[in-house]
Protein backbone atom coordinates (compact mmCIF):
# COMPACT_ATOMS: atom_id res chain seq x y z
CA UNK A 1 0.00 0.00 0.00
CA UNK A 2 1.30 3.62 -0.97
CA UNK A 3 2.45 5.69 2.09
CA UNK A 4 -0.24 8.08 1.51
CA UNK A 5 -2.95 5.84 1.14
CA UNK A 6 -1.86 4.23 4.59
CA UNK A 7 -1.45 7.30 6.28
CA UNK A 8 -5.20 8.36 5.37
CA UNK A 9 -6.50 5.54 6.11
CA UNK A 10 -5.18 4.48 9.47
CA UNK A 11 -4.46 8.21 10.32
CA UNK A 12 -6.09 11.36 8.86
CA UNK A 13 -9.68 9.76 8.31
CA UNK A 14 -10.63 8.35 11.09
CA UNK A 15 -9.56 11.67 13.02
CA UNK A 16 -11.45 13.76 10.91
CA UNK A 17 -8.37 15.21 9.76
CA UNK A 18 -10.33 15.97 6.06
CA UNK A 19 -7.76 19.08 5.28
CA UNK A 20 -4.28 17.34 5.76
CA UNK A 21 -2.98 16.29 2.50
CA UNK A 22 0.32 15.81 0.50
CA UNK A 23 -1.62 16.97 -2.91
CA UNK A 24 -3.85 20.43 -2.91
CA UNK A 25 -6.38 20.38 -5.19
CA UNK A 26 -6.80 23.29 -7.34
CA UNK A 27 -9.56 24.00 -5.94
CA UNK A 28 -8.22 24.77 -2.77
CA UNK A 29 -4.78 26.46 -3.69
CA UNK A 30 -6.21 29.78 -3.39
CA UNK A 31 -6.03 28.79 0.96
CA UNK A 32 -2.38 27.96 0.39
CA UNK A 33 -0.17 30.13 3.20
CA UNK A 34 2.19 31.90 1.87
CA UNK A 35 5.85 31.66 2.96
CA UNK A 36 8.22 34.62 3.91
CA UNK A 37 11.86 35.18 4.77
CA UNK A 38 13.05 37.45 7.22
CA UNK A 39 16.16 39.63 6.93
CA UNK A 40 17.81 39.87 10.41
CA UNK A 41 19.66 42.83 9.58
CA UNK A 42 16.95 45.09 7.72
CA UNK A 43 14.18 43.65 10.00
CA UNK A 44 12.31 42.98 6.76
CA UNK A 45 9.66 40.38 5.40
CA UNK A 46 10.06 39.03 2.30
CA UNK A 47 7.61 36.74 0.11
CA UNK A 48 9.63 33.37 -1.01
CA UNK A 49 8.88 32.32 -4.88
CA UNK A 50 5.28 30.68 -5.04
CA UNK A 51 7.59 28.15 -7.26
CA UNK A 52 9.65 27.22 -4.58
CA UNK A 53 6.76 27.02 -1.50
CA UNK A 54 4.46 25.24 -3.84
CA UNK A 55 6.62 22.90 -5.28
CA UNK A 56 6.08 19.97 -2.96
CA UNK A 57 2.28 19.71 -3.10
CA UNK A 58 1.08 21.09 -6.33
CA UNK A 59 2.46 17.99 -8.09
CA UNK A 60 2.15 14.62 -6.94
CA UNK A 61 4.96 12.42 -6.65
CA UNK A 62 5.68 9.40 -6.87
CA UNK A 63 6.97 8.78 -3.19
CA UNK A 64 5.47 10.53 -0.46
CA UNK A 65 7.81 11.27 2.67
CA UNK A 66 7.38 10.41 5.98
CA UNK A 67 9.52 13.31 7.34
CA UNK A 68 7.71 16.32 5.58
CA UNK A 69 5.43 17.79 2.99
CA UNK A 70 1.85 17.19 4.53
CA UNK A 71 0.14 20.69 4.40
CA UNK A 72 -2.39 21.41 6.90
CA UNK A 73 -5.10 23.40 8.81
CA UNK A 74 -4.57 24.50 12.70
CA UNK A 75 -7.98 22.90 13.26
CA UNK A 76 -6.64 19.25 12.09
CA UNK A 77 -3.18 19.53 13.86
CA UNK A 78 -5.26 20.25 16.95
CA UNK A 79 -7.05 16.88 16.60
CA UNK A 80 -3.54 15.14 16.03
CA UNK A 81 -2.00 16.71 19.41
CA UNK A 82 -5.37 15.92 21.25
CA UNK A 83 -4.91 12.34 20.41
CA UNK A 84 -1.68 12.51 21.79
CA UNK A 85 -3.10 14.27 25.36
CA UNK A 86 -6.02 11.28 25.03
CA UNK A 87 -3.53 9.02 25.16
CA UNK A 88 -4.11 7.82 21.83
CA UNK A 89 -7.84 8.04 21.29
CA UNK A 90 -9.74 11.17 19.98
CA UNK A 91 -14.18 11.15 19.80
CA UNK A 92 -13.70 7.52 20.13
CA UNK A 93 -11.74 6.45 17.50
CA UNK A 94 -8.17 5.07 18.52
CA UNK A 95 -5.18 5.51 16.64
CA UNK A 96 -2.53 4.47 18.97
CA UNK A 97 -2.19 2.37 22.31
CA UNK A 98 -1.77 4.52 25.25
CA UNK A 99 1.16 2.32 26.11
CA UNK A 100 2.88 3.70 22.78
CA UNK A 101 1.88 6.87 23.69
CA UNK A 102 3.58 6.89 26.76
CA UNK A 103 6.47 5.35 24.75
CA UNK A 104 6.79 8.52 22.27
CA UNK A 105 6.09 10.88 25.33
CA UNK A 106 9.28 9.27 27.33
CA UNK A 107 12.77 10.88 26.88
CA UNK A 108 14.65 8.49 25.00
CA UNK A 109 18.17 9.92 25.52
CA UNK A 110 20.60 8.88 27.89
CA UNK A 111 22.53 11.11 30.13
CA UNK A 112 25.65 10.04 28.88
CA UNK A 113 24.36 11.84 25.81
CA UNK A 114 25.76 15.32 25.77
CA UNK A 115 25.99 16.09 22.00
CA UNK A 116 22.02 16.95 21.59
CA UNK A 117 22.02 19.26 18.35
CA UNK A 118 19.34 21.82 18.41
CA UNK A 119 17.63 20.29 21.59
CA UNK A 120 19.84 23.00 24.06
CA UNK A 121 17.83 26.07 22.74
CA UNK A 122 14.34 24.95 23.60
CA UNK A 123 15.52 24.21 27.20
CA UNK A 124 15.78 21.05 29.14
CA UNK A 125 15.20 18.57 26.48
CA UNK A 126 14.98 15.26 26.10
CA UNK A 127 13.81 13.49 22.68
CA UNK A 128 11.21 11.01 23.00
CA UNK A 129 10.01 8.87 19.89
CA UNK A 130 8.95 11.87 17.31
CA UNK A 131 9.02 15.08 19.45
CA UNK A 132 10.79 16.55 22.04
CA UNK A 133 10.29 16.24 25.95
CA UNK A 134 10.77 18.43 28.80
CA UNK A 135 12.56 16.90 31.55
CA UNK A 136 13.49 19.90 33.58
CA UNK A 137 12.13 22.98 34.93
CA UNK A 138 13.39 25.94 32.80
CA UNK A 139 16.77 27.35 34.42
CA UNK A 140 16.48 31.35 34.43
CA UNK A 141 13.82 33.61 32.15
CA UNK A 142 15.98 33.07 29.12
CA UNK A 143 14.87 29.58 27.99
CA UNK A 144 11.91 28.84 26.25
CA UNK A 145 9.51 28.34 29.57
CA UNK A 146 6.97 24.87 29.92
CA UNK A 147 6.14 22.41 32.28
CA UNK A 148 7.71 19.11 32.92
CA UNK A 149 6.29 16.35 30.87
CA UNK A 150 5.34 18.36 28.15
CA UNK A 151 6.11 17.11 24.03
CA UNK A 152 6.43 18.92 21.33
CA UNK A 153 7.88 19.68 18.21
CA UNK A 154 8.61 22.85 15.49
CA UNK A 155 8.66 23.05 12.22
CA UNK A 156 11.26 24.38 9.65
CA UNK A 157 9.17 27.48 9.19
CA UNK A 158 8.61 28.03 12.60
CA UNK A 159 5.47 26.36 13.41
CA UNK A 160 4.96 24.61 17.00
CA UNK A 161 2.57 21.89 18.55
CA UNK A 162 2.47 21.36 22.11
CA UNK A 163 1.10 18.80 23.82
CA UNK A 164 0.69 19.61 28.10
CA UNK A 165 -0.85 16.40 30.00
CA UNK A 166 -0.33 18.16 33.11
CA UNK A 167 -2.34 20.64 32.44
CA UNK A 168 -4.61 18.67 29.83
CA UNK A 169 -3.75 21.19 27.04
CA UNK A 170 -2.68 21.42 23.55
CA UNK A 171 -1.46 24.02 21.47
CA UNK A 172 -0.35 24.52 17.82
CA UNK A 173 0.99 27.88 15.99
CA UNK A 174 1.48 28.30 12.35
CA UNK A 175 4.03 30.90 11.63
CA UNK A 176 5.10 30.77 7.28
CA UNK A 177 8.19 32.23 8.44
CA UNK A 178 11.94 31.12 7.53
CA UNK A 179 14.65 31.27 9.03
CA UNK A 180 13.68 28.93 11.61
CA UNK A 181 12.25 31.50 14.66
CA UNK A 182 14.47 34.26 14.28
CA UNK A 183 11.96 36.74 16.13
CA UNK A 184 11.95 34.81 18.92
CA UNK A 185 8.04 34.25 18.69
CA UNK A 186 8.47 31.20 20.15
CA UNK A 187 9.55 32.45 23.29
CA UNK A 188 7.25 35.15 23.44
CA UNK A 189 4.34 32.68 22.74
CA UNK A 190 5.27 30.38 25.86
CA UNK A 191 5.65 32.81 28.17
CA UNK A 192 2.19 34.34 27.12
CA UNK A 193 0.58 30.66 27.93
CA UNK A 194 2.50 29.65 31.05
CA UNK A 195 3.55 32.92 32.53
CA UNK A 196 6.76 34.40 33.21
CA UNK A 197 9.80 32.48 34.55
CA UNK A 198 9.65 32.02 38.49
CA UNK A 199 12.69 30.21 39.29
CA UNK A 200 12.48 27.32 42.08
CA UNK A 201 14.56 28.81 44.84
CA UNK A 202 12.70 31.82 44.81
CA UNK A 203 10.36 32.21 48.07
CA UNK A 204 6.58 32.76 47.00
CA UNK A 205 6.16 35.70 49.28
CA UNK A 206 9.15 37.75 47.49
Amino acid sequence: MPFEQYLKENVLDPLGMDDTRYFIPEEDRDRFAATYNYNRETKELTRMPDTITQILNYYKWPLNRGALGLTSTLDDCQKFAQMLINEGTLHGVTILKPETVKLMRTNQLDDSITERMWLPERGQMGFGINFGVRVAPPIDANENNGVVGEFFWDGGFSTLFIGDPVNDMTVVMFVQLNPYDKIKLHKKFRDAIYGNFVSENKSKTD
